[in-house]
């Protein structure tokens, strides 16, 4: 029986050691540009029920051919650096908005302009870089977000409606037309 407990309590230290952080990459990132353009993009990423990360990006102001040394370059690479200290490649930015998916969970992403889009490690100037920040909205209770509200009040409706206008003219008419025919009829 002792060694069930303890097999038991091994498989469930070694279940929560190995067991992945969910939400580590999960959030939105404001990338900085580092190069002193006036380039800067924005992604989210959201862990997804087949267990990779869905990562949308879109960027503005993005030059095309960006240049490195006097050289053309055409290659934006867009990496992700891993909670376990690794680099990853998540794809090429290509026009500037991009949608990306990835196994590897990451807290930063960065973007490379590389030579070769084919490259498997960052070679190139990194041009933007930004850390993932927490979907605040997400992470609060209904009510939970300090802002204040304040009511709007509704214009009152007013109490003589159209129906009730017209009836009131058709009335004042047929009352002038009796009076107008009382006098003509009376000479």
């Amino acid at each position: 029986m002792r060694k069930v407990l303890y097999l038991f309590s091994a498989l469930l230290a070694a279940g929560a050691i190995a067991a992945p952080s969910v939400g580590a990459s999960e959030g939105t990132f404001e990338l900085q540009n580092t190069s002193g353009e006036n380039a800067r993009c924005f992604a989210a990423s959201v862990l997804m029920s087949d267990q990779n990360y869905n990562v949308l990006l879109s960027c503005r102001d993005i030059t095309y051919p960006g240049t490195t040394s006097g050289t053309d370059i055409f290659s934006y690479i867009v990496w992700g650096s891993g909670t376990d200290g690794k680099t990853y490649k998540l794809g090429e930015l290509g026009v500037g908005k991009v949608y990306l998916k990835t196994k590897n969970a990451f807290d930063s992403l960065f973007i490379t302009r590389e030579k070769d889009a084919d490259t498997r490690s960052p070679k190139g100037e990194t041009v933007m870089k930004g850390s993932i920040q927490n979907i605040d909205f997400l992470d609060t209770g209904i009510g939970e977000l300090n802002e204040d509200i304040t009511p709007t009040p509704t214009p009152k409706a007013s109490n003589i409606n159209l129906a009730q206008l017209s009836g009131a003219l058709a009335f004042i008419g047929i009352f002038a037309l009796a009076i107008i025919l009382f006098l003509i009829t009376r000479r």
